[in-house]
């Protein structure tokens, strides 16, 4: 008789308690029949991702184009003649700084692709100059003899090959930087023709004294270049190459500009310099430093 207030309050927890438990639960989802494939079809099958186009270099580079420039290079610079170590001792010294006149040079560079991300280019200019100079003494030049203040008129030509392969080495791939370094392997033929002549010595004597000689050598070159996109269309290069062994031939040339890009045709315009050294194991030897501005016109064939 205790117990019975007890158990009815229980008896009424549990019925309360029944309906929210059964209210609360999620209902049923429905299920949706599957369709069979008809017999002897194949099951249906995802189509594979379209494959991500191959990258290409940023806009601004010439790297992966063919292209074919021209240009103007303004140098006015000149040549100097010396001894070198094969003249005969006791002849008179070759020193002579040839004076005159330099025509503006023209040149031409052809540029094709070579591996992804580097191109392989061939350059050719010839420089001339003209003009006079006077001994500064009595001179031995090309085996032959000049005096003291005598007037000589001099034509000389430089002419220089020059293929290099340009080797993207940082960053790779670069479509997402406007920085780049390359690497600079190539081979450079310069040749030097040397013409005098002593025009008033030869009207006086009734003679002639024209003598004409040449230098030249073939070096690789080995180098290094940046190059900064600044815009789409606008970008910056700075490159150099050269070779040098002790007592023998030198040769080194370095050039910067600024390119402004169209649809095909680029315009070049920076300064670029060249200083060579024939061999002084000979009986006379020429040496001369080039710097000065250049432009070029620049036609790229995109594919």
């Amino acid at each position: 008789m205790i117990f019975v207030p007890g158990i009815r309050l229980l008896s009424v927890c549990v019925l309360l308690a029944v309906p929210v438990c059964l209210f609360s639960q999620d209902p049923p989802k429905p299920t949706v029949p599957s369709i069979a494939a008809p017999a002897g079809s194949e099951p249906a099958q995802t189509p594979a991702p379209a494959p991500a186009p191959a990258p290409k270099v940023a806009p601004g580079s010439d790297m992966e184009d063919f292209s074919i420039g021209l240009f103007g290079w303004f140098n006015p610079s000149h040549f100097h003649l010396r001894n070198g170590h094969a003249a005969t001792v006791g002849n008179n010294p070759a020193n002579l700084d040839y004076g005159g006149k330099n025509s503006i040079t023209p040149g031409v560079e052809l540029s094709f692709p070579a591996g992804k991300y580097n191109a392989l280019r061939f350059s050719f200019f010839q420089a001339k100059g003209h003009g006079g100079s006077i001994t500064p003494g009595a001179i031995k030049v090309f085996g032959e003899d000049f005096a003291a203040g005598e007037t000589i008129a001099a034509n000389y030509k430089l002419q220089n090959f020059k293929a290099s392969w340009e080797y993207l080495s940082w960053p790779y791939p670069p479509e997402k930087s406007s920085f780049r370094f390359k690497t600079l392997f190539g081979v450079q033929y310069i040749g030097v023709q040397s013409t005098l002549r002593a025009p008033i010595f030869d009207l006086i004597n009734g003679t002639d004294t024209t003598i004409t000689a040449k230098h030249y050598f073939v070096y690789p070159s080995l180098g290094a270049g940046v190059e900064k996109r600044i815009t789409r269309a606008v970008r910056w290069e700075l490159k150099g190459e050269g070779f040098w062994l002790p007592h023998r031939s030198q040769l080194w040339d370095v050039q910067t500009f600024f390119a402004v890009q169209g649809t095909h045709l680029e315009v070049l315009i920076g300064g670029r310099a060249l200083h060579f050294r024939t061999s002084p194991q000979k009986a006379e030897y020429i040496y001369a430093t080039m710097p000065g501005a250049f432009l070029e016109l620049r036609w790229r064939f995109k594919y």
